[in-house]
């Protein structure tokens, strides 16, 4: 009886500590830590098949998660939205979205808070959807107003 006990017990130490992760996470993780701080106003240029016009992002950062608001002149398009993605390493990846609309968005700030370079694809915007183009940015720094709307409590 009492081998059978030990057994027993010592079959669930084993069945226990195998169930253990010693501390690790479980799941495998693709996202690296931000290597740049994003956070603040960017200025500069939408361009598809030689049509271009003006983008300003204005942009939250807390940790990994980017959000903000985003403006694009003379695109026939899509004229603003709503930003929300994350950042990995120096890469943004998020989407714009307004009413339906949407544009996702791939952003490469090379380690740098002066310029960035990146692409677009509108995703769902009427005749639009599935154009492209690219995006060429340079930090403008942080208004003061803009320092109220971010919230990084989170």
């Amino acid at each position: 009886m009492r081998s059978i006990t030990l057994i027993t017990i010592l079959s669930l130490i084993i069945v226990l500590s195998g169930c253990s992760n010693g501390g690790s996470s479980s799941s495998p993780s693709n996202s690296v830590p931000p290597s740049v701080n994003v956070q603040g106003v960017w200025f500069g240029t939408w361009n598809s098949d030689g049509i271009e016009g003006s983008v300003t992002l204005e942009l939250c950062q807390n940790d990994a998660k980017i959000t903000g608001m985003a403006n694009l002149t003379d695109n026939l398009c899509f004229s603003e939205g709503n930003i929300a993605g994350s950042i990995s390493g120096n890469n943004l990846l998020g989407s714009i979205t307004s009413n339906g609309d949407e544009i996702d968005i791939s952003v490469n700030f090379a380690g740098s808070k002066t310029s960035a370079t990146g692409t677009y694809t509108i995703i769902n915007a009427l005749t639009c959807t599935g154009l492209n183009g690219s995006l060429t940015l340079s930090y403008n720094g942080q208004a003061s107003q803009w320092l109220t709307f971010c919230d990084t409590s989170e």
